[in-house]
């Protein structure tokens, strides 16, 4: 190499360039991990639940999103999770219902959404209701069975 070569390598060596690089690589992989986590609802509230789990909402969160996916198991772990912490929404037990109703376990269904549907008497939780009665047999929306 010439003198001229070695004095251009050793200003792309110098420590700042060196140090810039690697703040600038530490960056990039930073980021490339974090869109990892944004690539699907159930990943970031996944993320969400590992760093919140004690708090009932990512829970009913995440039990939607794999609700969502079809992922009926999974989300009915969630959804039990978040009552257990908190059980005061609605919200949960009615993803528990429609769960547990895509599972084909109506009386599990049927159990939930009624709660549900005791708990927030509205048509999101009583369209859920009737369908798991109308598949149970009965001749009914559900409305005659919730006391207002």
């Amino acid at each position: 190499m010439s003198g001229r070569s070695m004095g251009k390598m050793a200003r792309l060596l110098s420590p700042d360039i060196i140090m810039y690089a690697l703040i600038i690589l530490a960056f990039g992989i930073g980021t490339y991990e974090r869109n990892r986590v944004w690539g699907s609802g159930v990943s970031l509230l996944k993320d969400t639940v590992s760093k919140s789990p004690n708090k009932e909402r990512p829970h009913t969160n995440l039990g939607y999103e794999l609700i969502m996916e079809e992922r009926f198991e999974e989300a009915i772990v969630e959804d039990l999770k978040s009552i257990e912490i908190g059980g005061k929404d609605y919200i949960p037990y009615q993803h528990l219902g429609i769960a547990y109703f895509s599972i084909g376990d109506l009386n599990s269904a049927y159990y939930y959404a009624h709660q549900a549907a005791t708990m927030e008497r509205t048509e999101a939780t009583l369209i859920p209701l009737g369908m798991i009665l109308k598949e149970k047999g009965y001749k009914t929306d559900g409305k005659r069975l919730i006391k207002p």
